[in-house]
């Protein structure tokens, strides 16, 4: 029988694993069969998606976060391959995946500004610079706080070492920080996820204002980029932010359910990064018509590298008899 922590590491290494391999043909496809009208839409769910796998990879990788007791404290260990280069590589790497996740975080708010700016019929040309200084002021900006936050947790909580092994364990001393940080966190969400809904509010009541002036193809094909749009927004809400919110509530009130809470929001992003790919390649003409041909050239590809590996064993095996 597998160990707590073998099974967990590979749970982490399978979903990386699936993970890896939907990305390859996902930004394949997405950088080149995008069409020139899709060009927008295609750096926009790039910067998302990279930011994303990024911070899931780092995760599941990396860190390979698991719950753990010491001294009758909540802890968590970190198990992944950062453990074996030491403990400054390990914090070096949850600062990585946490300013990822914040920035994954960012590119759905921009992703929906550029989304609003184009269906409203904007100059992008003449918008264009400030959106670029814009986008990366919020990077920039976000990523600091992210490293600010994360310096906090850590300040505010028991790290060692058990057997090269990092430990981070709640300090009941630090209460009132990690009270803070999780109040802040979940309010940067809250904040977050407003706004997105007043953009996709306003980008749906643009399009339908401008239905009559369009044609029936460019429609359809503006409405399907905007539902993507919002399925990769509820995804990450399903199987990232209500994970971390409920682990922060479990944090603040002390719930008994925080073991199960703290495993649940490390894993299930990996989902997130599996459907988000499968639901763009899915939902947009262009994307799923390049998916259908890619795939159809692998298993043309893989039959007939079957029916040569078979003639040459059948020729071998009439030679030796």
């Amino acid at each position: 029988m597998l160990s707590y922590d073998a099974v967990n590491a590979v749970v982490y290494y399978t979903l990386s694993g699936a993970s890896i391999f939907l990305a390859i043909p996902f930004f394949y496809i997405i950088m080149c069969h995008s069409p020139s009208s899709l060009r927008l839409y295609r750096n926009t769910i790039i910067n998302l998606t990279m930011w994303y796998f990024l911070a899931v990879q780092i995760d599941g990788l990396f860190l390979q976060l698991l719950f753990t007791t010491h001294d009758s404290q909540m802890c968590g260990k970190y198990v992944g391959l950062a453990s074996y280069l030491g403990r400054s590589a390990t914090i070096a790497f949850l600062f990585l995946c946490i300013i990822s996740a914040t920035n994954a975080g960012v590119s759905i708010l921009i992703c929906f500004i550029f989304r609003y700016v184009q269906i409203s019929n904007c100059s992008m040309s003449s918008y264009f610079k400030w959106f670029k200084v814009m986008c990366v002021a919020l990077h920039l900006t976000f990523s600091l706080a992210a490293v600010f936050m994360t310096y906090l947790f850590i300040s505010s909580a028991h790290v060692f070492e058990v057997d090269d092994v990092l430990h981070v364990c709640f300090d009941e001393r630090n209460s009132s920080t990690m009270t803070t940080v999780s109040i802040v966190s979940i309010s940067l969400i809250v904040v977050g996820t407003f706004s997105v809904l007043c953009l996709v509010w306003m980008s749906l009541k643009a399009l339908r204002s401008l239905k009559s002036s369009m044609t029936k193809e460019t429609y359809r094909l503006q409405l399907l980029l905007t539902i993507n749009l919002v399925v990769v927004v509820l995804l990450p809400g399903i199987f990232s932010v209500v994970p971390i919110v409920f682990t922060c509530f479990c944090i603040y009130f002390k719930c008994g359910l925080l073991p199960y809470s703290i495993s649940l929001a490390a894993q299930t992003p990996f989902l997130d990064s599996i459907s988000m790919c499968i639901a763009t390649l899915a939902f947009i003409t262009p994307y799923r018509e390049a998916n259908y041909l890619l795939w159809h050239e692998v298993m043309a590809m893989l039959m007939k590298c079957m029916r040569k590996t078979l003639f040459v064993f059948r020729t071998f095996t009439n030679g030796a008899s």
